[in-house]
């Protein structure tokens, strides 16, 4: 059965789909908890949309020839404020309004990839530049986090785990090797 038919997906996507999960829920976590600091996200939160991408922008020490990209504020807010942005899965005012005519090619690629992902969803969110330098920065700092999770015990959950899971390291390098990440 397919995909659309079930609402399922088959069991060796969804496999992949929860080891990449974790991964990428981590690197979102990291955006919003440790790559800035509380007493400089208490400060940003306080002005306008335009302000605070610029502001993230800065503290995360994105390189200019990135900065000086129209999108790269945009997919920050995207990154570091999904829960504010989009809301009963509909943007906000204000992020309509900020994001404009980026919106509808931005969100896919930098909102939905963490509630659902494909390996072409992926390849096209690790091949982004902008993704470049920040996971670059929480694979150094979120390094311990990495390894447990692709050194998770997977025998409990699935009785081929070993195979499975050379698989999926298989497959984290070969996204390494396409995507320079």
């Amino acid at each position: 059965m397919t995909e659309k038919k079930t609402g399922r997906l088959p069991r060796g996507q969804f496999k992949r789909f929860a080891f990449w999960q974790s991964f990428l829920r981590l690197f979102r976590r990291f955006l919003k908890k440790d790559a800035i600091s509380l007493d400089a996200l208490i400060v940003i939160r306080t002005k306008p949309i335009e302000q605070r991408a610029n502001f993230y922008t800065q503290f995360l020490r994105v390189p200019a020839e990135l900065a000086n990209n129209e999108r790269t504020p945009r997919i920050l807010i995207i990154l570091i404020e999904s829960h504010k942005i989009v809301i009963k899965k509909k943007l906000s005012p204000e992020s309509r309004a900020y994001l404009g005519v980026h919106a509808r090619t931005l969100l896919p690629q930098f909102h939905q990839i963490f509630m659902d992902n494909s390996e072409n969803q992926r390849l096209l969110f690790f091949r982004d530049p902008l993704i470049h330098h920040l996971w670059n920065i929480f694979s150094r700092i979120k390094a311990k986090e990495c390894r447990e999770i692709i050194n998770r015990p997977l025998e409990e959950q699935w009785p081929d785990a070993n195979v499975r899971h050379l698989e999926l390291i298989q497959e984290t390098t070969r996204m390494q090797d396409l995507t320079g990440c």
